[in-house]
């Protein structure tokens, strides 16, 4: 295995971290074309990421709902 130096950062956004324009953008066409949308892990709560399903349900997709851990509804039923 090859050793490595640095952080490694995963392509995630952690709380507080602002999404660049360019890669919200990139969600809204497949949140706009797609059949079927699958939220895992996601409370649905920080925006804007929490628009994206929104905009799938708007456009007639069905969408799949899962986090164990949340308290809250699922807020587009």
């Amino acid at each position: 295995m090859a050793e490595r130096e640095g952080l490694l950062k995963p392509n995630t956004i952690s709380f507080g971290q602002q999404l660049r324009g360019e890669d919200l953008g990139k969600a809204n066409d497949p949140a706009i074309s797609c059949d079927l949308m699958i939220v895992v892990g996601s409370t649905l709560v920080v925006q804007p990421a929490s628009l994206i399903p929104s905009i799938a349900k708007e456009n007639v997709a069905i969408l799949g709902y899962y986090n164990p851990f949340s308290i809250i509804t699922f807020p587009y039923g």
